[in-house]
């Protein structure tokens, strides 16, 4: 994916979330971009809006990114210590244009994937989610 490619599904992540682009760089964001073109499936941890639409922060928008390139996407929800998955809905308007959104729905836990992307802030995880993580994965996150 060329590199104006990546930038217009990322600039349609942050749409759809509502955010602004950030003052940060956006190599930052494409970096992590780069990376999780190829896995299947992308694992969030943090904080779900109080609709179950989004995590908030930066983890947020690559989970919507890699949402909106069709990979499938977990999210554990620290407060609820729950897993949930992004269960995709379609439906054509009056004018039929297809209308596409998510929610995320409780899930048990995933499995570990190989080709596969963790996407969490690690200023904020609790040592219980790293554990978790590093459960799934077999790969020490600290």
């Amino acid at each position: 994916m060329s590199r104006e490619e990546a930038k217009h599904v990322l600039q349609k992540a942050f749409d759809r979330l509502g955010f602004k682009i950030p003052l940060v760089p956006f190599e930052l964001f494409y970096a992590g971009f780069h990376f999780f073109q190829d896995t299947e499936v992308v694992y969030g941890f943090g904080l779900l809006d109080g609709k179950k639409r989004h995590l908030y922060d930066s983890q947020g928008v690559m989970i919507q990114a890699s949402i909106l390139l069709d990979k499938k996407a977990y999210v554990y929800e620290e407060e609820e210590k729950q897993w949930h998955v992004a269960k995709i809905y379609k439906q054509k308007n009056k004018k039929g244009q297809l209308k596409v959104w998510h929610r995320f729905q409780p899930c048990g836990q995933p499995k570990h994937v190989k080709h596969s992307m963790y996407f969490f802030n690690p200023m904020d995880v609790p040592e219980s989610t790293m554990d978790l993580m590093k459960q799934m994965s077999g790969y020490d996150f600290h």
